[in-house]
């Protein structure tokens, strides 16, 4: 889905600015890493990217895709593996809460 809106997106910037060499594969390719890593919540899914694709040219677009879809997945619901082991009834480990490290001694 990523990648045929990514795709969509560099073809038609491509139409409306025919001075601009654009590459609509690269957005294909920007789009895919970003759902990809949006589901699965995982910015790591942009190294896998450059892995299988060998473009060195999209990695500052990959990783600011990729931590921006992670970002916004975190922020608008659970991840959907967290829904399946709820669903389910299996234990996960709820999230870890902060403490206060002002009141700890700095001399220890």
């Amino acid at each position: 889905m990523g990648a045929c809106l990514g795709r969509f997106y560099g073809e038609v910037i491509e139409v409306v600015f025919p001075g601009l060499a654009v590459l609509p594969c690269a957005y294909s390719i920007v789009g895919g890493a970003a759902v990809n890593s949006g589901v699965t919540r995982a910015v790591s899914t942009a190294i896998i990217v450059f892995e299988l694709t060998g473009e060195m040219t999209v990695v500052l677009p990959v990783l600011i895709s990729t931590t921006c879809a992670v970002a916004t997945a975190n922020a608008l619901m659970p991840s959907i593996y967290e829904q399946m082991l709820r669903l389910r009834g299996l234990p996960f480990m709820s999230p870890v809460k902060r403490r206060n490290d002002s009141k700890l001694d700095p001399k220890l």
